[in-house]
């Protein structure tokens, strides 16, 4: 046996994966005959107590923080997904908190986290990143920021930006002019309008703010008419099914009367007819690249390199008006 045990040694006297060793040593699950398997090489080789010393010594954890603001939606579980299979893989523990969005309480989740050691903090679409540039620039704990710049931190983003310019690109070439987007209430919603009106200009888009919630979705769907638009981009699958349902029912036809497209974080765009034309995210692939790029910022290695995380769907939701008006 070589005289430093690693992970990689005790795993391997068990037949377990390096991941299983180190949930046990971080008291997550593992089965019960593996536990027992592993608690032995560990007494046969004295490698616990080697291992929590070398910890010690270097002054990490292997204990990364998680704060969100919500741990609702369909996203945000496959992002956290990711982040955590990731942060496994390379022996680290990631420990998540909820701050509902809330300026004290996320700062109370910090707090929290530094008197557990962390080695570093994963802020999910925190707006509140001004708020600790002097905790972070001592250099005792690293941050990430995620989908928000920080001037003092590394952030990393799925880039909005350049999925509303892929999209409205599409709109563009077919003919469309007017465009109503139904927004939701995301900080990532503010992005995409934003990056709509700068290379749309805002005399030919319109916003309308919906509620979150089905029949508050379905009567402002009724608005849409309204405004005259060629095109509704939706904030949401949700929203997109809401509208194409009252649009069925008073023989509004998609897209002959009206295109549809939606930025989707959801499967939900497949239950769609016609077929939703979306943007598309891995949000899972995405939390790894988030972890990834944590624990090289925690190790004092450069970034990994920026990729996108997105692509776009084009289906039978939108129409192909540049025919009518050159004919």
């Amino acid at each position: 046996m070589k005289e430093k045990v690693t992970i990689n040694d005790i795993a391997k006297m068990c037949n377990v994966s390096k991941s299983s060793v180190s949930r046990y040593l971080n008291h997550g699950y593992v089965s019960k005959e593996n536990a027992q398997k592993i608690q032995a090489a560990i007494e046969e080789t004295g490698f616990q107590s080697n291992y929590f010393a070398s910890r010690i010594k270097r002054r990490w954890s292997h204990i990364v923080g998680i704060i969100v603001p919500s741990l609702a939606g369909y996203g945000i579980g496959k992002m956290l997904d990711g982040i955590l299979q990731a942060l496994t893989e390379m022996d680290y523990q990631g420990v998540i908190l909820q701050s509902g969005g809330k300026c004290k309480m996320e700062a109370q989740c910090v707090s929290l986290l530094e008197q557990q050691g962390a080695d570093g903090i994963i802020f999910l679409d925190s707006l509140f990143a001004e708020n600790y540039r002097d905790m972070f620039t001592k250099g005792d704990i690293q941050a990430l920021f995620v989908n928000q710049t920080c001037s003092y931190a590394p952030a990393v983003s799925i880039y909005e930006k350049e999925a509303v310019h892929m999209m409205l690109d599409h709109v563009r070439e077919r003919g469309h002019r007017r465009i109503l987007y139904m927004k939701g209430h995301h900080h990532r919603s503010a992005l995409r309008q934003d990056a709509m009106q700068a290379q749309w200009g805002t005399q030919d888009i319109h916003v309308l703010p919906v509620a979150l919630h089905e029949n508050g979705v379905y009567d402002q769907a009724k608005e849409v008419l309204r405004y005259q638009a060629d095109v509704l981009i939706c904030d949401s699958d949700e929203i997109a099914l809401c509208c194409m349902k009252y649009f069925s029912q008073m023989h509004i036809r998609v897209p002959q009367d009206i295109s549809v497209l939606t930025f989707s974080e959801t499967p939900l765009y497949e239950a769609a007819n016609p077929s939703l034309t979306h943007i598309a995210y891995d949000y899972e692939g995405f939390g790894r690249y988030a972890a990834e790029n944590m624990i090289a910022v925690i190790s004092e290695k450069p970034m990994i390199e920026k990729r996108e995380f997105f692509v776009f769907e084009e289906r039978e939701s939108v129409a192909d008006r540049s025919v009518h008006k050159n004919s």
